[in-house]
């Protein structure tokens, strides 16, 4: 399987290992068809346990859609 069906199924499969997931909005900008996010996520994972950390996002939107999406994580 493969594209949005896959990552669809990837994600409902983390998602039900997830007990807390408290997510909250750092900064936000945006530039020209871009959207740029900074997120602190604070998650308990069933496997993996608690974990703190940030995440940015880039969105590059298209006819008010995304054609691009990114996310990069601190380690």
């Amino acid at each position: 399987m493969l594209g949005k069906a896959a990552n669809q199924k990837r994600e409902g499969s983390f998602l039900q290992r997830l007990s807390r997931f408290k997510v909250k909005l750092m900064k936000i900008a945006q530039i020209g068809s871009c959207v740029f996010a900074a997120w602190l996520l604070n998650v308990a994972h069933n496997y993996w346990g608690t974990k703190l950390y940030y995440q940015v996002s880039i969105q590059e939107y298209q006819e008010g859609k995304v054609i691009l999406e990114k996310f990069y994580y601190s380690t």
